[in-house]
């Protein structure tokens, strides 16, 4: 069963709500709230109460005990909760590819910086290259051929 603060998430999300904006409308600090849902703070009463003061229509039981359908009234506009943990865990593997496409390429670019030192350091032994002027890759390109 999902935590509270995911439920809370899940309704962020379906209502394309950023934490921000729902921390604005509920006169609620936007820093309290994300330790909040990041799991670093136990989730409030007051939090609790704000979701359903601004969300209405969703239902405070589901939203306590993860019991019953999201919406009041059995809306079928709402994903069944095994739907919605399934697409979080869907995310959270994009997510975890996306880390690590970012830590290759960061790999790719210290590489990258550290042949562009290697060149530099050579073309300034050669007397190709010095700091003082300003050469284009074309013009190193020129020199060296």
């Amino acid at each position: 069963m999902l935590a509270v603060r995911k439920r809370i998430c899940i309704i962020l999300e379906n209502y394309e709500v950023s934490m921000a904006s729902f921390a604005a409308e509920a006169g609620l600090r936007y820093p309290q709230i994300q330790q909040m849902l990041k799991g670093s703070q136990a989730v409030s009463g007051e939090l609790v109460a704000a979701v359903l003061q601004r969300f209405r229509e969703v239902n405070p039981h589901w939203l306590s005990f993860g019991k019953g359908p999201m919406l009041k009234g059995g809306g079928s506009t709402c994903l069944k909760e095994a739907d919605l943990l399934q697409l979080l865990q869907l995310q959270e593997r994009r997510n975890e590819q996306l880390r690590a496409i970012i830590a290759e390429q960061q790999l790719l670019l210290t590489r990258l910086e550290k042949e562009h030192s290697q060149l530099l350091k050579a073309l300034m032994e050669q007397g190709g290259w010095s700091p003082a002027v300003s050469h284009t890759t074309k013009d190193v390109l020129k020199s060296n051929t």
